[in-house]
C-alpha cells in the first residue's frame, strides 16, 4: 500500500457506474441514485458532491477514450 493509505483504489470499470462514483465520494450505491432524482431526500451538500464527482468521472472517461 502506499503512503496515501487515506486514498481509496478504485478499479475502473470501461464506464461510470453508480458503483464507482459512491466508492470515490465515500457515500452508499442508494445515496448515488438519490442524488439523481431530484424529489429524493438527500442533504444538498452531498448530492453536490456526487454529481460534480460523477461529473469528473465522466468527463475523464470521454477523454481517455478520445486520446485512444
Amino acid at each position: 500500500m502506499s503512503d496515501q493509505s487515506s486514498i481509496q483504489e478504485v478499479k475502473r470499470p470501461e464506464r461510470a457506474t453508480a458503483d464507482t462514483v459512491a466508492k470515490l465520494a465515500g457515500v452508499s450505491r442508494v445515496a448515488v441514485s438519490r442524488a439523481f432524482n431530484p424529489h429524493a431526500s438527500l442533504k444538498k451538500e452531498k448530492r453536490e458532491l456526487i454529481l460534480k464527482i460523477a461529473k469528473d468521472v465522466a468527463t475523464r472517461r470521454t477523454w481517455r477514450r478520445a486520446l485512444w
